[in-house]
């Protein structure tokens, strides 16, 4: 956790002020022939390189001279497409068509599309109704800098067009001086009636849109497609996808003097032709993938929720959310403050001054001089430093009858509070839009959720003084505007009470009831009258920690009680809700019998560990219970930002939706609009899907993310 970050960062920090005896002119490389070179050869195998040892060692390497390809002079000229059967039919990529054998590198025949003839005439020459592989490169690695430099079109094997462009201005000319060539393409991306393929729709979406053009008539995401195929598979680059999926490999280029290194090859010419191969392979891959979906069920929550939804995610990335800087610095100057007054406190309680960020000194505080895992009888778990003993969280929150690790926990708190975001946050405000555009991946996870990077905003604490007050630097991006925070009331137990049909829940749900009441009397054995606050929030945690088979122990941490309380905890809590043990151990029968979990959607989890033993055993065993309720829950917000975001567009509505953060959606809005935004936004988040008990939506806004949560 904590300890193991902060000793990877250590670990890993490049030491800058090494001397080196050489300037930047010394290292310049001249172009030398590598094939057979043997001062090269000796440096590789000194250095273990074994796979360009084998590469640039072969002699035997054939000289090729590139053929170069021609533009068909009209559509009928064009080779006829293969032959097709249902969507399309099989690639000519198919696996059952390679040999056993390493395959030959395919041969793909790339025409430069200069102008708007030249343009027209392939784009007429496309198979019809065939689905086109369509490959992007581009300019620029942030969302707001990206720029289409290379496009490339394949409707067939064999063959691809390739675009140019070379403006450095990304912003597109008046349409009324727009390039013919431009505008040619431009219809044919926004023809709904073109069936088109690609690879990463969201960032395609975002390089389309720098250059004014909007893509329509996208039938598939290569990408998309083969995360749902194989959920478990954390790759989904199209390098990958290629070998992978279609067991093919990637042509060398090979010259005169043999393989070459990408530095001595010409560039242009070699992103043309690899961008053409990549439009040939995403037409490929869609064909592969298309009948797995199908035969997986798969397919309608592939159309129908994460295709939508990626263009979605696209705009909101771009929209960005602004942030108060000023009001950053000063939260974190004064932690920074704190800390140091933390810090005093724990040498003061050890006795001693210590590096209080140290596993190994901690350790020694803890479990050397203070022997608080003795006094506590607790067992810390086994790490591979210092002593073996951990000062994780958990482990703290055992030995919490001492000031000294309560103290602590406060201490790495603030810590996280202010390095990961207070301090972190005002670097990826962008210099030109000035707001903080994160990154959400639809692929990142196996139940389905979204995630977020560079800045991860799924996880600001909440639950916390000091962590909401995070939020609060969450602004809108004018005066003239609000936020407008919409959050699912309880979605998880919702999703819980319709697959169970427990009558408590339902009637509950059904009724208005307060849920965490009722089962805060069942477990504390108090008419409903009867109970606390405090009874109320332990009571929170035990509906939602046994929806997901917490044990006792866990649960006795959170509810801050004795393990063999937690245990009676449990124990009532299912002699009440007998239906919800019953929906767990129907989750994992389904699992063991089938393989997988799967959500209210379609989509599916695979579990092979599920009738294995051990560790392995009982995560997939957590997993089979935890994906049909956690996945259904994220297709319902996702179905809900799909149809609002129609909507803004629909009704040309200045306010946008700007995060999504796990079931909560906020929206920066004009003023003037947000009546009528709140009327849409809950009549389309609770009417998006019909369950057993109705779907509630708490709105709020203000002048910050706090204020409007």
């Amino acid at each position: 956790g904590h300890e193991s970050a902060l000793l990877s960062r250590e670990l890993v920090t490049i030491d800058t002020e090494v001397p080196i005896p050489a300037t930047l002119e010394d290292l310049h490389v001249e172009r030398v022939a590598l094939c057979g070179n043997p001062e090269f050869l000796a440096l590789l195998e000194e250095l273990e390189f074994n796979t360009l040892l084998k590469r640039f060692g072969d002699l035997s390497v054939p000289k090729v001279q590139p053929k170069p390809s021609t533009l068909p002079e009209t559509p009928e000229q064009a080779p006829p497409p293969p032959a097709t059967g249902a969507r399309g039919g099989a690639p000519a990529l198919a696996v059952s068509e390679i040999p056993e054998t390493e395959p030959e590198p395919m041969q793909v025949a790339v025409n430069l599309l200069e102008t708007p003839e030249q343009c027209e005439r392939f784009l007429q020459s496309l198979p019809s109704g065939t689905p086109c592989g369509l490959a992007f490169a581009h300019d620029g690695g942030h969302q707001v800098d990206l720029r289409l430099t290379h496009l490339a079109i394949s409707g067939e094997s064999g063959r691809a067009g390739v675009l140019e462009f070379k403006a450095k201005n990304p912003t597109p000319p008046h349409p009324d001086n727009r390039q013919p060539t431009t505008e040619i393409l431009q219809a044919w991306l926004s023809n709904p009636e073109v069936p088109k393929v690609v690879h990463n729709l969201k960032q395609v979406t975002q390089i389309l849109a720098s250059a004014g053009i909007e893509l329509e008539g996208v039938v598939g995401d290569v990408m998309i497609a083969a995360h749902l195929a194989d959920p478990l598979e954390q790759r989904q680059d199209l390098d990958f996808l290629i070998s992978r999926r279609l067991q093919f490999r990637r042509p060398e280029t090979v010259t005169e003097d043999g393989p070459q290194l990408s530095m001595f090859v010409d560039e242009a010419a070699t992103i043309r032709q690899r961008l053409g191969e990549d439009a040939v392979f995403i037409w490929a891959l869609h064909l592969r993938l298309t009948p797995q979906l199908e035969q997986s069920g798969t397919w309608p929550v592939y159309r129908a929720l994460e295709l939508p939804l990626a263009q979605t995610l696209a705009r909101l990335e771009q929209v960005g959310v602004s942030v108060d800087v000023p009001k950053l610095n000063e939260i974190s100057n004064e932690f920074e403050g704190r800390l140091n007054e933390l810090r005093a406190q724990l040498h003061q309680l050890a006795g001693e001054e210590f590096n209080v960020n140290s596993i190994v000194e901690l350790q020694h505080i803890l479990y050397e001089k203070l022997r608080l895992h003795e006094q506590f009888r607790i067992k810390p778990k086994k790490i591979k430093l210092g002593l073996g003993l951990s000062t994780n969280e958990e482990t703290l929150e055992k030995l919490a009858g001492h000031e000294l690790p309560r103290t602590l926990l406060n201490y790495r708190s603030l810590y996280k509070l202010k390095h990961t975001y207070l301090d972190q946050l005002p670097t990826y405000v962008h210099s030109r839009s000035g707001r903080i555009h994160s990154s959400f991946n639809q692929t990142a996870t196996a139940t389905g959720r979204l995630s977020s990077e560079n800045p991860n905003l799924q996880n600001i604490p909440v639950r916390t003084a000091e962590g909401r007050r995070v939020r609060r630097a969450f602004v809108p991006s004018a005066p003239e505007r609000v936020l407008l925070s919409a959050d699912y009331s309880q979605i998880e137990l919702r999703v819980v009470a319709h697959y169970s049909k427990d009558p408590t829940f339902l009637a509950a749900y059904r009724e208005g009831l307060d849920i965490h009441a009722l089962t805060a009397s069942a477990v504390f054995g108090v008419a409903e009258s009867e109970v606390t606050r405090e009874m109320r929030s332990a009571a929170k945690e035990i509906n939602f920690g046994l929806i997901y088979r917490m044990g006792a122990d866990r649960l006795a941490l959170v509810t801050h009680t004795p393990k063999a309380e937690a245990k009676a905890f449990i124990e009532r809590f299912f002699q009440k809700y007998a239906t919800i043990h019953a929906l767990q151990e129907r989750f994992l029968d389904q699992a063991r019998q089938q393989g997988f979990a799967q959500t209210l959607l379609g989509r599916r989890r695979y579990l092979p560990e599920i009738n294995g033993g051990g560790l392995a055993k009982r995560m997939a065993e957590g997993a089979a219970v935890n994906t049909p309720i956690q996945g259904s829950a994220a297709e319902i917000i996702k179905l809900a930002m799909i149809r609002i975001e129609q909507q803004l567009r629909k009704q040309r509505m200045e306010s946008r939706m700007v995060l999504s953060i796990h079931d909560e959606l906020v929206f920066d809005v004009l003023r003037e609009e947000e009546p009528e935004l709140r009327t849409l936004v809950q009549k389309t988040m609770e009417s998006v899907i019909g369950l057993e008990v109705p779907l509630v939506v708490e709105l709020g806004s203000g002048a910050n993310w706090l204020d409007a949560h």
